[in-house]
């Protein structure tokens, strides 16, 4: 029991000093859709009707419901990574303790702690929200026994639930559950009627607070079917043309060691194959978890569409090195000594280390930088200078890089509010809609990057009803490159 306690004590330790040091040292990126989002959420902006997102809804509403609480949303932002990622860290390990002791649980922290950094923690997203459901997933599994257990499967069912609400990617781990009950079911010789009413009570579950989303979204003056064109219908396969990106070679080869211990996991899941027991289950649905994670990445690829991979590496990691005896081919049980085994153990815990420590000293060495964010205090403090404090200015083109600047100059957008910067931000008659929304809004002032992302190419109506509609009157100079002041005669 001391034992326990002590693991208890060091992971809470481990786990705080990381997310410490999200929060006062680490660069951070903090997208619009984190800050002016829900901001705009809180200035009575409906989603998929006035705020063109084609993200799943969740992570914008709780930081607008926490922007009640903290108005400031910088601050809120970090809290909430630093919270998460927290948060994630102890999940990581008490799944891992649950699964071979406080051994494998501490290794796991560390192993979470060290690459948290490699796998994209330092930004806050809707994985950042995933991540600690699926270790949360992980940590109530147990593969179903004879008789279904209706409260464990109603309660997977919930945190899958939340889990889409969170990111439409959560589908593929629905459907991969399913699968393996399904699959277990048939191993375990279990009626096709038992594996229904398994297969059922999950998906009660994952309808709960779907059907409480819709119920508030839908009586708060939402659109069933705005919410299906943009959730669904707009990230079709033109978008993912349009969006993917290749997949960063050197940054893999970069983190290839974190996947050392993965391969020895694999290895001895393929040995069980032939003769599937209980521990294969487990092992099964961690791989499931491990895939999922990695599907969040499709179709952008970024480095921080992976953490919630993360805690299911660490727990494979934790779980081979604390099993390590027990994994080693029979003739080597015989003949290495505990010490080796001991010796092993500190290696990958030191180069674990290394890699975590060499990210933390550069992170101290630099001035910080929040991304998406530092560059705007300036250009809003030169807007109001030159307009006045209480100036309002439509950007064009807008980005993820400027669109906090509505937020820091307190300046909502027109009524339609998406990235006019993007090419596909000029499919479906949208081009129509962002017009329509600056007529009816009427914007004195204009801030226009000109070249910026090409929008005179994709967006050429846009353009021209801005250019035709608004005169230059200055110009600013900025980090984020120099932009025309225009105006309305």
């Amino acid at each position: 029991m001391h034992l326990r306690k002590t693991a208890v004590g060091l992971a809470v330790l481990l786990a705080g000093i990381n997310s410490s040091l999200y929060y006062f040292v680490f660069t951070l990126s903090f997208s619009p859709q984190t800050i002016t989002e829900p901001w705009l959420l809180n200035q009575g902006y409906r989603m998929y009707i006035e705020v063109a997102d084609n993200h799943a809804p969740l992570m914008p509403m709780l930081l607008a419901l926490g922007q009640l609480v903290i108005p400031d949303g910088l601050r809120l932002a970090k809290l909430t990574l630093a919270g998460l990622i927290f948060l994630s860290a102890l999940l990581t390990f008490f799944a891992a303790r649950k699964l071979a002791g406080s051994l494998a649980g501490i290794l796991a922290v560390v192993f979470f702690v060290c690459w948290s950094q490699f796998f994209g923690s330092y930004k806050l997203w809707y994985e950042t929200f995933l991540t600690p459901l699926y270790a949360l997933l992980i940590l109530l599994w147990s593969p179903p026994g004879e008789k279904p257990d209706v409260r464990r499967l109603g309660v997977y069912g919930i945190i899958l639930g939340i889990s889409l609400l969170v990111k439409q990617q959560a589908l593929f781990l629905i459907a991969g559950m399913v699968s393996l009950i399904i699959l277990l079911g048939g191993l375990n010789h279990k009626s096709l009627k038992a594996i229904f009413r398994e297969v059922f009570w999950i998906e009660i579950g994952i309808a709960v607070p779907i059907a409480v989303f819709f119920a508030y979204y839908l009586l708060s003056g939402g659109s069933w079917l705005q919410f299906w064109y943009w959730v669904v219908g707009f990230n079709d396969a033109e978008l993912g043309r349009l969006v993917q990106s290749p997949l960063d070679v050197a940054f893999l080869w970069a983190v290839s060691p974190a996947f050392i211990l993965l391969v020895v996991f694999l290895l001895r899941f393929l040995r069980k194959l032939s003769r599937p027991n209980a521990q294969w289950g487990r092992d099964a649905f961690l791989l499931l978890v491990f895939l999922a994670g990695i599907i969040t990445a499709y179709p952008r690829w970024g480095t921080f569409h992976l953490q919630p991979m993360l805690p299911v590496l660490a727990i494979f990691s934790g779980l081979v090195l604390a099993e390590l005896a027990s994994i080693l081919p029979a003739f080597l049980q015989k003949r290495i000594k505990p010490i080796t085994v001991n010796l092993i153990i500190a290696g990958f815990v030191l180069l674990w280390i290394v890699f975590g420590a060499r990210y933390a000293i550069s992170a101290t060495q630099n001035p910080r930088k929040i991304y998406e964010y530092s560059d705007l205090p300036a250009l809003a403090d030169q807007i109001h200078r030159q307009l006045g404090p209480n100036a309002c200015v439509y950007i064009m083109p807008e980005d993820e890089a400027l669109s906090n600047l509505h937020y820091l100059l307190k300046c909502p957008p027109p009524r339609f509010w998406i990235f006019t910067a993007y090419p596909w931000s000029s499919r479906d008659g949208i081009p129509e809609m962002e017009i329509a929304a600056l007529q009816a809004e009427a914007p004195q002032w204009v801030l226009y990057f000109p070249g910026r992302w090409e929008v005179q190419i994709h967006d050429p109506k846009l353009v021209n009803y801005v250019e035709s509609t608004y005169q230059k009157v200055g110009q600013i100079q900025s980090t984020q490159g120099d932009a025309w002041l225009m105006k309305k005669p």
